[in-house]
């Protein structure tokens, strides 16, 4: 849920989904901790694994703009794959400029217009769950990958479409590919949507998903984290950005710090 309200009294959030206040001082569900999503926690989480399907295409009624700023997904992969996923302001009928997404070498690869982007790291072949955000900022194109941004400059360019032209989305099939959690502007595209806007039927499979490397400091007043840099860093590498993330359970929250120990003195 979403309001404007001073107290989170009209936060309802379902499936144990916990009210968060956010920073413009709306409240909102928080579903991290749940295998749902939505403003309230209250559809199915899902992956969509395309080695289980034909390709099939849907129009997402969400509003084209070559300005296109804002695609997130989590991605798991097993093999190298060319356009598994496509975003477009057309069906496949017609011709028109894409964003596609490939992996060659182990490595995620982004054609956007006439940028074609390998993004060095993370290896995505690894059976685990990746997340991918796409950004863009006046002239900057932002791809991040788990912790890892990589930026491109780019131009603004006239596609000379309608002012009509929805994002459309193609799913090719028979890769070895897993999806979940795809949104569009920050709008989630749940399980509903695409079972109700195709035409051939999918496997839709419930992910019931959960962090693990949270920690609690409610009940535990000495509670830490600790995280082993050397399994993060190379030899040769400098901490350029750490970071992590955090919530409360009162507005005015609680003073949380990171100590970074080392023995390096490069670091």
């Amino acid at each position: 849920c979403s309001t404007t309200l001073s107290t989170k009294r009209g936060c309802s959030c379902e499936h144990h989904g916990e009210c968060r206040i956010n920073n413009d001082g709306t409240w909102s569900c928080d579903c991290s901790k749940t295998g749902y999503t939505g403003r309230r926690c209250e559809q199915l989480a899902y992956h969509l694994d395309l080695s289980e399907i034909q390709t099939f295409e849907l129009n997402t009624s969400v509003q084209w703009s070559e300005q296109i700023s804002d695609i997130s997904f989590r991605l798991q992969a097993l093999h190298d794959e060319n356009d598994f996923l496509q975003i477009r302001p057309c069906s496949l009928s017609l011709k028109c400029d894409s964003i596609s997404f490939s992996i060659h070498n182990g490595l995620l690869n982004v054609y956007f217009y006439l940028i074609n982007l390998t993004i060095e790291y993370p290896f995505i072949l690894d059976k685990q769950w990746h997340s991918v955000h796409l950004q863009r900022i006046d002239t900057n194109f932002l791809v991040h990958i788990d912790h890892h941004i990589i930026k491109q400059s780019v131009n603004i360019i006239n596609l000379n479409l309608s002012s009509l032209s929805t994002i459309w989305l193609i799913f090719y099939g028979n890769k070895q590919i897993r999806i979940e959690d795809l949104r569009l502007y920050d709008q989630p595209m749940y399980s509903d949507f695409f079972l109700n806007n195709q035409r051939t039927q999918i496997k839709l499979k419930h992910r019931p998903w959960k962090p693990l490397n949270t920690v609690s400091f409610e009940h535990h007043q000495n509670s830490f984290i600790e995280i082993q840099l050397q399994d993060i860093l190379c030899q040769d590498c400098q901490l350029d950005t750490f970071y992590f993330e955090f919530r409360t359970r009162e507005q005015n929250g609680i003073l949380v710090f990171a100590n970074i120990q080392t023995n390096n003195p490069k670091l």
